[in-house]
């Protein structure tokens, strides 16, 4: 199963948020909120930016960054952990981040595309497609 939305460029979890509940939505009837899923997109996409929708929607009122430097973030109060592979170089340092034993929680994984071993145990792949500077493609789609 998968949809797709075409919503405007935001910089901000304020900006077009009620353009953001029909993504949400669905995303969470396919998710049930757990499991591990990919975020997919170049550079400035908005990848970090569904994370923050999402916590935003399920009531977090902090700031929520891209965990670049840090590898992963982990909000128990969510049960949601956010990770940033892309400084990861081999499977063997994806190792020690044990995303197999956080599957009871929800995992936002941002450039796990990179590893074939992390696609066998993802739920699903979340795509952003850059239309234009202004528009943004999100296809989101269960495995």
């Amino acid at each position: 199963m998968h949809k797709s939305f075409l919503i405007p460029y935001c910089h901000s979890v304020e900006e077009h948020a009620d353009l953001w509940a029909d993504v949400l939505e669905f995303f969470s009837a396919c998710s049930c909120n757990q499991g591990l899923w990919l975020l997919e997109g170049p550079l400035g996409s908005g990848k970090t930016l569904f994370v923050q929708q999402w916590a935003k929607k399920h009531g977090y009122q902090q700031v929520l960054t891209s965990p670049t430097y840090s590898l992963m973030e982990f909000y128990s109060d969510l049960k949601m952990a956010h990770y940033d592979l892309y400084r990861i170089e081999t499977a063997r340092e994806l190792g020690v981040l044990n995303l197999p034993d956080m599957m009871d929680y929800l995992n936002f994984v941002e450039w796990g595309e990179r590893f074939s071993e992390l696609k066998m145990l993802a739920s699903g792949i979340i795509r952003i497609h850059v239309k234009s500077n202004f528009e943004r493609e999100i296809f989101i789609e269960i495995l």
